[in-house]
This record gives structure tokens, sequence and C-alpha cells, in this order.
């Protein structure tokens, strides 16, 4: 295969948590292509079954820390090319008969993904990597998998003390009966570092819930006066354009309220949103259901800047979708990003091994290669029409 290998090595069973002790061993090839030699990369590592749902599945997902010795000592590596750190996370990719849901929607973030202006750095790109790797596990095998970089702080390159200047970082968690749609404000924070479906990954280890809670209130409880003056210096609306056109290319129903971040770099600076766990998307919703191409999708964020008579929300949303139709939204630049990962799924073979590994798993990749193609031209067509509608 030409795809990388992982071989994990533990002498306990795998459980939700905490990690155990394993050993890894990582095969593959240059990521640059300038020799045909097979490099390896070994260490221990802490391994443990992630994932809510998905942990019902046999082919399980997993949460890796690279530890530098038994004792559990932390350990940074670049793997398969990507950033450096030691929290890393094999997407089984389970509820995804393609096999690359996820891996394209980020693919397709990347470029569109910008900090806010006055937070720019030319070398931070807030979201994730992902590659392919097939999977053994005490020798047997597991079938591919995404190995994928963790979200957190350091990858936005906060620094050590970036919380005493007001840099935080929330993940929504849970859809929390709307409050993380921005529909309710159901309580105060309390001295948790888990609040109405949103938790505080950054500072972890002292409780900073004020910045979320103002923002929470603006959109959720200020009057539209109130609102429309103070929304523009609390959240980059470039970037909240941006998320809007994304989830909705994507048509991504489970990212309106949960699996998003919201982070901030100090006091002065204006929130952004990053997206997260997209499995559910191009067409695929809950319980790996079939969706057509028609819809739009939004939480409370959304339709009040939209409604905004102040704002030109909508205007902008419009402007930004039209200039990506243009390159990185064309049907053709899409369906390029669809056939690399197509491609070095069917030329691996990976697919066959993947049918034959798991009972309960019967991919036809053609078939789901060419419903994503379909759907995506259809899908394009729809927002050529609903992003340029005139505002009601």
């Amino acid at each position: 295969t030409p795809v990388p290998i992982a071989h994990i090595v533990t002498g306990e069973a795998i459980r939700n948590e905490p990690k155990v002790l394993s050993w890894m061993a990582l095969q593959y090839a240059d990521p640059q292509g300038r020799k045909q030699s097979t490099r390896l990369y070994e260490s221990y590592a802490g391994i443990e079954v992630r994932g809510q749902s998905t942990r019902n599945y046999d082919k399980k997902q997993y949460g890796i820390e690279l530890w530098a010795n038994e004792l559990e000592t932390d350990r940074s590596a670049s793997l398969l090319g990507m950033r450096f750190g030691e929290d890393w996370i094999l997407d089984a990719m389970r509820t995804d008969d393609l096999r690359m849901r996820n891996k394209l929607s980020f693919e397709v973030w990347k470029k569109l993904a910008k900090l806010p202006e006055e937070d720019r750095m030319p070398d931070v790109y807030p979201g994730i990597h992902l590659e392919y790797l097939e999977l053994f596990i005490n020798n047997r095998y597991e079938g591919i998998y995404c190995l994928g970089e963790r979200f957190d702080e350091r990858i936005l390159r906060y620094a050590p003390n970036q919380y005493e200047k007001g840099g935080v970082l929330y993940e929504a968690i849970d859809k929390a009966e709307g409050s993380t749609r921005f529909e309710v404000y159901q309580s105060e924070p309390g001295k948790s570092l888990v609040w109405d479906g949103w938790e505080m990954v950054y500072p972890d280890h002292e409780l900073h819930w004020n910045p979320l809670a103002e923002l929470r209130k603006t959109v959720v409880l200020k009057s539209d006066e109130e609102f429309a003056a103070s929304i523009a210096s609390m959240i980059d609306l470039e970037n909240v354009a941006d998320h809007y056109i994304f989830i909705n290319l994507l048509l991504a129903y489970d990212n309106i309220g949960k699996n998003n971040f919201y982070a901030r770099y100090t006091d002065a600076s204006r929130f952004f949103i990053i997206p997260w766990d997209l499995d559910y998307t191009w067409g695929r919703r809950w319980e790996m259901l079939d969706s057509g191409p028609r819809g739009m999708t939004g939480n409370g964020l959304h339709h009040r800047l939209m409604e905004s008579d102040e704002l030109d929300f909508h205007q902008l949303v419009t402007e930004r979708w039209n200039s990506y139709r243009k390159s990185i939204f064309r049907l053709d630049s899409l369906i390029a990003m669809v056939d690399h990962n197509f491609n070095a799924l069917e030329n691996s073979g990976v697919i066959g091994r993947e049918n034959k590994r798991w009972a309960d798993v019967d991919i036809d990749l053609e078939y789901e290669y060419a419903y994503i193609c379909n759907w995506i031209e259809r899908r394009l067509q729809i927002l050529d029409e609903k992003l340029n509608e005139e505002p009601r």
C-alpha cells in the first residue's frame, strides 16, 4: 500500500479513559516525495477510545498522546508532515462510506479560513490537517483511518500567558436546548469548565467565561439597536460570513450549534469561529442517511446578522460567495479536491481491505464518488440562487 501504516502494540485493553501505555510505529514515504525510501517514526504513546455515538461501532476511533517514556512524559513530534504536537486523533470515519468527508471539509475550510485582521499571522491556520493511514493494533488490521491534529490553543500559537491578555478558546460540545445555537441564554456561568453546552478549552486551569457570556447576551438578549452597535467589535463578521457560507456549502446541520470552537487572542481582539467534526456533511446526515442538496442552515447569530438592517451582513455574504464561486468554489475546483482523496483510496485498494475487515461494512466507492459529485453540482446551483436572493 502507498498509504502510511501505523502499528500500535499494547498489553492492555484500550478503553475510554484513561489512556493505556502503548508503543507506536508509523511507517511512511517521504512526505515531500524527494526520496523513494520509507521513513519510520517510533514512540511510546497513550491510547484511548474517543467519540460519543461512534463508540457503539466495532471500528473505534482513538485518541493518541505521544510519550517520551513509560512514565507518560509528553513528547511532541510532526507526524506525516503536519504540525508539531503530542495529541493526535485516529478518525475511523465509520459513519462515512466515502471515507473522506471530514478530511475534504477541512481541506476546503483551509482555503477560506483567516484570522481577524488584528491577529493575522502568516503561518497560523485556524483549523486542522488530516492524512490517511492504515492501522494495525497488536498485529490485527483495523482498516483505513485519518490521522488528525487535535485542535487546541497551540495551533493558534497562543503564548504561555495568553489568558492574561484575554486569550480564550471555547468548544461548543452539546446542543443544550439551543444554547450553543445562540437561541437561548439559560443561566449565568458557574464554577465549572462546562457551561450551557460549552467547554472551556483554554485556559483550562481557571474560569474565564465573561467574554463568551457577553457575546451570548449580545446575540440573544440585546435589542436590535444594541446588537447592531456592538456585534462587529465582538466577533469578526468576515469570519462569521465565511463560516455561514461554509456550513451551507456542506449543508452541515450538525455544526450550527455544537462542533465549533470560538477563539479570541486578547481583550482587544474579536472572536472567530473554527468548525469541528465534519462527518455529517456533503449529502450525508445523522445515522448515515443521505440528504438532498436543498435547504439552508444557520444559528441564531447568523440569523440575527442576516435580519439586521444596519450591518449589511447579507450583502457581505453575497459578495464573498460570488467571489469564491470564481475560484475555490468552482465546480471543477471542488471536484478536483474530491478526486485527490478518491484516487488515494482507489489506487491503494484500501476500501477492499476495509470491506473484508468489517462485517457490517460494504462500501461501493464508485457509487459514493458519483453521489457526492452529483450532490456538489446541484448544491452549488441552489446556493447561487439562495445567496443572491434579495433580503426580505
